[in-house]
Formats: C-alpha cells, structure tokens, sequence
C-alpha cells in the first residue's frame, strides 16, 4: 500500500486499537504494555520461559532427534489482544494488522534477539493460498523486511502437500503432519542465514519442517522468529 494510499484511509477510516477500541492506532501504548511478555529467563533454542537453565526440557529431550531450526526467537505468548489480532489477520482478511504486528517482530529483533540477512515467510500450500486469498506470514515478512531493509524471498521453498491443520494435534503428530511438507526450488540461499517469519508456534514442528528443506540446500542458518508461542 502507498503512502498515500494508507494516509487517506487512516484519515478517513481511523485505525482503532484492538484492544481498548481508542482511535488513531491498531494497537495503543496501554494496551501494547499488556501483552502478556514471555518472562526471562529464556530457552536458547525455542524462547520457553525456564527455571534459569540455558536450554529447556523439552528441547534437552529433543536434541539428539537431528532438528534443522538453529533457533525460535518469540516475546509473547498467544493470547488476549495479540490472539485476538492475529486471527483477524488470518482469518478475518485484516490485512492492515500486518503492519503493526510486524513492528513487534521488529522491536524483537531490534532489541538483540537476532539478525536478518535474508527473511522468508512459511509458504502456504496452494490450495489453502487460494482459499484464504494471501499467506499471512508473506504480509508479515514483507513489513518486516522494509523496517529491517533485508530482502525477502518468497520462492526459495515450496509447500507440497496439503497439510492437516496443526491445531489440536499432540506434538508427535504435529511432527509426522509435516514431515516432507516443503521441498527446495530452484531459488539458492546457500551460505546465507535466513530468518524464517510465521505467525504461532507451538511445538516448532512447521517451521523445523520448513528449515529442513532450507538445509537441504546448505543454508546456513535458519531462525524462525513468530509473534507469540503456546505457553
């Protein structure tokens, strides 16, 4: 959207927090405070809250099970207001909460949570792009790499099979759901440090899947950076 564009609309259609309902922001400074943080200290691998341990259980437990996601990097959990947002943007057409959402990604990355060199979304399976109409982890990477200026590839890994939603899944499945779901194409990112965009995580399971067939192609590094986990 053009500046322009976005100015005209704000003047005559006014964001409103999605919290509180004040106008003139999507989400106002009271409200945005209220997120519910994930407290430190934080799991090196997945941003878990921990007892003070480095690493937490449940990626101990993992380690030896040859994981391909270098790391997860998420502030808040999934719940209240930011739930609230990120269904309306996945499920609700709100394309215009991308924008604001991705500047919590930024400022999580801002504050020394990690680095971009090159930031791609999870792809979406062609059919469920068809039926939702866009990838709501494209809109976020696509905002986040104009705040960050890293460049965003979209086409470097393809979904190739229609996956079962993940929600309700045990985490063994979730795995199994998918596994093989993403290959790589034609489009190179070997050497480079991708940071991987989605919107949830809850066990990691899509986003390994998706830094496997990153791997395949001698990435690297892959970090998956969302805006909230599963407590």
């Amino acid at each position: 959207m053009s500046d322009l564009k976005r100015l005209l609309l704000d003047l005559f259609f006014p964001p409103r927090c999605q919290g509180c309902g004040r106008s003139g922001t999507s989400l106002c400074p009271d409200c945005k405070a209220k997120l519910p943080v994930i407290p430190y200290p934080r799991c090196a691998r997945c941003s878990r809250h921990t007892g003070g341990v480095q690493i937490c259980a449940h990626c101990y437990r993992h380690s030896g099970e040859g994981l391909h996601l270098d790391a997860i990097l998420a502030n808040y959990y999934f719940e209240g207001t930011l739930r609230e947002m990120v269904h309306k943007l996945k499920y609700r057409g709100a394309r215009g909460l991308a924008e604001p959402l991705a500047f919590l990604l930024y400022e999580h990355l801002k504050a020394g949570s990690g680095e971009a060199e090159v930031i791609m979304p999870v792809p979406l399976h062609p059919t469920r792009l068809r039926e939702r109409g866009y990838n709501q982890s494209a809109l976020l990477a696509r905002e986040l790499g104009k705040l960050v200026g890293a460049p965003v590839v979209e086409n470097a890994v393809e979904r190739v099979r229609d996956t079962r939603a993940q929600m309700g899944l045990p985490a063994a499945e979730r795995l199994e759901n998918v596994r093989g779901a993403f290959v790589l194409t034609g489009q190179g990112l070997g050497g480079r440090r991708v940071l991987l965009v989605d919107d949830v995580c809850t066990t990691g399971a899509t986003l390994d899947a998706c830094a496997t067939a990153l791997k395949a192609g001698k990435t690297a590094a892959v970090v998956g950076i969302v805006l909230a986990r599963a407590r």
